[in-house]
């Protein structure tokens, strides 16, 4: 979600909650999606405050949804069975009718007997209907279905699927992302549209939701909401700018008040003010003027002082950096029962910053913290429980306490509950429910849950695959620098999964997180060289990149550098060191380095020569459905070479590298007289 919608909402928040203007945009905000999530409930809730003090607009939204709930209200619980009968006479509209009343009235009818509905009326062409069923699809993680329906719904000249369509277009969801098309949709839209949709176009040009942000064409939109009857679409559009100017008059004047009270010496304004430096509220930022003030009251025995007075040490705001004098004055606040303050001391004990690392103290000021419905701090302890630091390992209370933490919407808890419940540590595995945290999370920005949400579209785990969404979430993770998605983003350029097949940008975003020191992506690398894609081809330059990956254990990455020596790709031919590589590689269940190594000991290469050795590695090869390990091993089953004759054991292999396309195979079942 863009970070200036998020902040336009917090603002809104923080305005005066009694002006029916304010009220107004924070419905809006909750009705659009706009820096919170999406909330019908809460949209209504705001309207009709502000619609209760006279604002024209909102008392005009809510007639307009009142219309609509009458306009559903035709079918009510008695008459339900005759609009059935309609429906089942493929009667669109009533399809279309009774698969709304039962989305909206759920124990009339199921979700499946809805869609079933949408169905048949989209199939008759009801624009209505594709472009529900669409909503539906984007719900469930259909993207690309979705969008299929909103095409649908668009060729009925449905508003609401020209902006849906336009926003899968924005973000790349369930079709390529195409910014130009988006653009252009939006505007056929809001041409189309009343000076509601208008505005809302002029406000997306503001923020760069879904277009770029363009002022100047915001403000031509804000032109055509007035003439299409919106008389106050002006101020509206400035709504926010002139609350946050009187919120931050209003802040100034109390801080001067707060300001001559405390140099009188009242303690409470002393510790305003010192809040206002510290946050840069109704004042300039001030860290060293904040100290000055919390410093007074915090000796006097604030709690509240005592704890930022902690926290200005350990990171030298407004004084030197002293993280043991900064533990000094949160165990005072912590002692005290300040929530964050508990919770920031177990973070010290953790890390051992102002005091000797000690995982069992961390963990008793976390559970002070947590148990007083600190998030932070439920997520530290759910930490704790999950590595056994400082309590017995408990994967049960360590979900727990990340759900605690996750349903306050603390996205580090939410990522870890994901994690919880992709892998089945502390509760059922469910991979539907692990996407939903990473997606809550992913939402808010968290880099790792994005990297998780993108891998999981990517998979297919708990959602439709869709390689689409994947490079969506992978993108925003590796555009925060995460270096797994960075590579994994790579992989779907290599193959073109998501996006156009580009080797170029492939090899950008494997050298953006092998520079990291991400040893998969130095491997793929080394792929790109090896192959010339991406890059000019280079073994050499292959064969190093190997190395480094191959040195820091990864298997993949050991067998390629045994292949390297093996053929004398990149460096000097040498058996020996081959056979390094591929042990090393094959102990870690590599088939291809296993089948070398099998090579190696049947040919006497980089060691003395030995069939039973070699045959126990075709072995280990062959029953990871290795082909030609299979073949060989029917081979020195047939000629009792390494291993006890036995044409039947021969004959079994032979089938199943047979049944894998090796003729071969195929040949010498022929010869044996086996079909």
């Amino acid at each position: 979600m863009d970070q200036n919608l998020i902040d336009h909402f917090e603002d809104l928040l923080e305005s005066d909650q009694n002006d029916p203007a304010i009220q107004y945009q924070i419905g809006l905000c909750y009705q659009n999606g706009e820096g919170v999530e999406q909330n019908g409930v809460q949209a209504e809730r705001w309207f009709r405050r502000a619609a209760e003090q006279g604002h024209r607009e909102a008392q005009a939204l809510l007639s307009a949804a009142q219309e609509q709930k009458e306009t559903l209200g035709k079918i009510t619980e008695d008459s339900l069975p005759d609009w059935c009968l309609r429906a089942e006479e493929r009667d669109a509209d009533a399809q279309y009718q009774v698969a709304c009343y039962f989305l909206e009235h759920p124990e009339q009818g199921s979700r499946e007997e809805a869609k079933r509905y949408l169905n048949l009326a989209s199939e008759q062409g009801n624009g209505n209907a594709c472009t529900r069923l669409a909503q539906i699809f984007l719900e469930e993680g259909r993207a690309a279905e979705a969008v299929a329906m909103l095409i649908r719904g668009k060729e009925k000249n449905v508003p609401q699927a020209l902006e849906l369509l336009a926003q899968c277009y924005a973000t790349g969801t369930g079709t390529s992302r195409d910014p130009q098309r988006a653009e252009e949709l939006l505007t056929q839209w809001a041409d189309q549209g009343d000076g509601e949709a208008k505005l809302k176009l002029a406000r997306q040009y503001k923020y760069g939701q879904y277009v770029s942000k363009n002022l100047v064409r915001a403000l031509s939109w804000v032109k055509k909401a007035q003439m299409a009857g919106i008389t106050d679409a002006s101020d509206r559009f400035y709504a926010e700018e002139r609350a946050k100017e009187t919120e931050q008059a209003q802040q100034q004047a109390q801080f001067a008040e707060a300001l001559a009270k405390a140099e009188q010496g009242d303690a409470k304004s002393q510790g305003y003010v010192g809040y206002c430096y510290y946050y840069g509220k109704g004042v300039e930022q001030d860290y060293f003027k904040a100290v000055k003030w919390f410093r007074g009251i915090a000796e006097q025995g604030d709690m509240t002082a005592q704890g930022v007075l902690g926290v200005c040490y350990l990171n030298g705001f407004g004084v030197e950096q002293d993280q043991v004098l900064g533990v000094e004055w949160l165990c005072k606040a912590s002692e005290q029962g300040v929530a964050w303050a508990q919770d920031n001391l177990g973070v010290c004990y953790a890390s051992g910053q102002g005091v000797s690392q000690d995982y069992t103290q961390a963990a008793v000021w976390y559970q002070k913290s947590a148990e007083q419905g600190y998030a932070s701090a439920q997520n530290h302890l759910g930490n704790s429980y999950f590595h056994g630091q400082g309590v017995p390992q408990d994967y049960i209370q360590a979900a727990v306490w990340y759900q605690k933490a996750a349903v306050q919407g603390d996205v580090y808890a939410q990522d870890n509950l994901g994690r919880c419940y992709q892998f089945g540590q502390g509760v059922p595995q469910d991979h539907a429910q692990a996407v939903g945290w990473y997606r809550r999370a992913a939402e808010q920005g968290h880099a790792g849950a994005q990297t998780n949400l993108g891998i999981c579209y990517y998979s297919g785990w708990g959602i439709a695959q869709d390689y689409t969404q994947a490079v969506y979430w992978l993108q925003k993770a590796a555009e925060q620098g995460v270096t797994d998605a960075q590579d994994a983003l790579g992989k779907c350029y290599v193959l073109g999964q998501g996006v156009s097949q580009d080797p170029v940008r492939a090899v950008a975003w494997f050298r953006k997180a092998a520079e990291q020191g991400n040893i998969m992506a130095v491997n793929d690398l080394a792929y790109c060289y090896k192959n010339g894609q991406g890059v000019p081809q280079d073994h050499a330059k292959a064969a190093s990149l190997y190395r480094e990956a191959a040195e820091q254990g990864l298997a993949d990455a050991q067998n390629m550098l045994g292949m390297c020596y093996y053929h004398g790709f990149g460096l000097q031919q040498d058996y020996t060191l081959a056979v390094y590589w591929f042990r090393k590689a094959a102990e870690q269940g590599v088939a291809n380095a296993q089948y070398y190594l099998g090579i190696c000991y049947g040919n006497g290469q980089g060691v003395p020569q030995d069939h039973t050795r070699a045959a126990e590695w075709f072995c280990k090869a062959a029953e990871q459905g290795y082909v030609d390990a299979q073949y060989l091993l029917g081979v020195i089953y047939e000629r009792g070479q390494g291993l006890p004759q036995n044409v039947a054991l021969a004959c079994e292999w032979y089938r199943k590298a047979a049944e894998q396309g090796h003729e071969g195979a195929r040949r010498q079942l022929a010869a044996l007289g086996v079909r």
